[in-house]
């Protein structure tokens, strides 16, 4: 298993993530929303968008790392990769199989609205 998480899995420019906000499809439950879109790679790519409300640093960071090792582990496919954006609200924190479910789900979503 890789335990990294390179560059080349994230997305980085804001106008990566304004696409998938303007023209992918959405998923939301409860203080998570995931938007999902097809990138034409092989590989699925995450950008995280959590704002300050969402509790203090210390908080932020515990989710940022649960929601990227919840994608880093998420077993790959053999499609069309996607780009999920997941902004998350402030919320107790869900366990690592919670988040993974909701990234497998947007996936799926995705796939069926192409």
């Amino acid at each position: 298993m890789e335990f990294a998480f390179k560059r080349s899995r994230r997305l980085l420019k804001s106008h990566q993530f304004e696409k998938a906000y303007s023209d992918g499809i959405s998923l939301h439950r409860g203080p998570i929303r995931i938007h999902a879109i097809a990138n034409g790679l092989e590989h699925d790519r995450l950008g995280l968008s959590v704002p300050r409300h969402a509790g203090n640093a210390v908080g932020r960071n515990r989710l940022k790392r649960r929601l990227r090792e919840a994608f880093r582990q998420m077993p790959r496919q053999d499609r069309t990769g996607y780009d999920l954006v997941v902004t998350v609200r402030a919320h107790k924190a869900f366990h690592m199989d919670e988040y993974q479910a909701l990234l497998d789900r947007a996936i799926e979503k995705a796939s069926r609205t192409r």
